[in-house]
């Protein structure tokens, strides 16, 4: 009998989500042993209690499909797009400070830092959402696009402060081959990096989604790996075919 009582099958975490609890039918076909009947009733009832309760269990990802229905598809998409936009302007400032502050070797850091730190900060959107409130999320386009418009909003960003700030001494023949090549090249790579990122992000969700689990992100670590990699190649490119390309 104690056994039956004190087995973990009993605790709370591992009862179904969806059914109510119901102590007494749990419980009608044990008999409590009159040394114990006061203790054991205390320890059964107190269940009810305790911090992991239906609606409560570890974080608010075990009720992740219900407070989804509960918000408007309109107000939804609105709550992806603010996001999206703050992190993408965010990610600007992150980048830059990030950047030169550890910059020990200004080339080193162009080809290989750059790119790891642009990757994780267009997506600080997404990754709050999917951290703080994946219930926010209707279908994986959001995610797609949170990643993908922060993109954006970063590659605007970052376009106008090379063109118009560290690189306002070049000539204007080569300032202008630079600002082409910036908003059709290097607009297009940030997007398609990002839209990598993006199925990481995917599979982040799915697996909070489908297994309730909390936010991981080393779930979407290959494509993140992989865009850093593509946009590591870019730039080791154009720095190689710089000269050709706009003197």
């Amino acid at each position: 009998m104690k056994s039956k009582l004190f087995s973990v099958a009993n605790e709370t975490v591992f009862q179904p989500v969806d059914d109510k609890f119901d102590c007494d039918n749990k419980f009608k076909n044990i008999k409590f042993e009159d040394n114990y009947s006061n203790f054991d009733k205390e320890i059964i009832l107190s269940i009810k209690s305790e911090i992991a309760l239906k609606n409560n269990l570890t974080s608010e990802y075990k009720v992740l499909n219900e407070f989804s229905e509960n918000i408007l598809l309109s107000k939804s998409y609105l709550l992806v797009i603010i996001v999206a936009l703050i992190g993408g302007l965010l990610s600007i400032p992150i980048t830059f400070i990030l950047s030169f502050t550890n910059a020990t070797n200004n080339f080193l850091t162009g080809i290989l830092g750059t790119p790891l730190i642009e990757e994780l900060a267009k997506a600080i959107g997404c990754i709050y959402i999917l951290e703080k409130h994946p219930y926010w999320i209707k279908n994986s386009a959001q995610i797609i696009f949170c990643c993908v418009f922060g993109a954006l909003i970063f590659s605007v960003g970052e376009n106008l402060l090379y063109i118009n700030v560290y690189l306002n001494d070049l000539s204007s023949d080569v300032l202008l081959k630079v600002a082409h090549f910036r908003w059709r090249y290097c607009t297009l790579l940030h997007l398609s990096c990002s839209f990598i990122v993006s199925l990481g992000m995917l599979k982040v969700y799915h697996g909070i989604k489908s297994s309730n689990k909390i936010f991981v992100l080393k779930e979407g670590k290959f494509y993140f790996i992989l865009a850093i990699v593509i946009h590591i190649s870019y730039n080791l490119l154009a720095s190689i075919f710089e000269n050709k390309l706009f003197y």
